[in-house]
């Protein structure tokens, strides 16, 4: 029988809380947008179709570019005043640098192989893959990353990891 074999039910538990947990962040990413879009005195200005997969992503990856070609405008110029004017009249969500300093905080402990470690990864969206040589990190089931299994040099791999990691959170892009 099914209920004899309490693994199916465990797995079928774990997938019904995962779902219940993305419905929620999907419910409040929707929340958020439409609070930010009736904010916009401009309008709304970009459309995408892509989904943030953390609150404020694309605004606070469009927030980052435009302060980044912000430096590259002459001083006194037309382009400069409408950055210095957007850039003032809308602040970062921040979200994605929260991401990225529990991920630093969390690989600068080592591999994560405590279940607090990997739980706390999944809370900022990342999935813990164990496999036979090196274990893998996927970023909402999309963007996946390897982990050094047995790396000479911990310290300079955790970095490693590190850096490739933040290339997938869209708020700490450089141009």
């Amino acid at each position: 029988m099914y209920f004899e074999n309490s693994q199916p039910l465990a797995q079928d538990y774990e997938k019904v809380e995962y779902l219940k947990h993305e419905l929620l962040r999907l419910e409040a990413q929707i929340a958020y947008q439409q609070n930010l879009i009736s904010r916009l005195s401009g309008g709304n200005l970009l459309k995408t179709e892509q989904i943030d997969l953390y609150p404020g992503e694309q605004h606070d990856l469009v927030l980052s570019v435009l302060s980044q070609s912000r430096e590259r405008c002459p001083e006194g110029s037309r382009a400069r005043d409408i950055l210095d004017s957007i850039l003032e009249n809308n602040a970062k969500v921040g979200v994605g640098e929260e991401i990225l300093t529990k991920v630093k905080r969390i690989l600068g402990q080592g591999i994560p192989s405590k279940s607090s470690a990997i739980a706390d990864l999944q809370k900022v969206g990342f999935r813990y893959v164990q496999n036979k040589k090196h274990p893998k990190l996927v970023f909402f089931d999309r963007y996946t990353y390897v982990i050094p299994g047995t790396p000479s040099d911990s310290r300079r791999a955790n970095k490693n990891c590190y850096s490739e990691l933040s290339k997938c959170i869209a708020s700490s892009f450089k141009l």
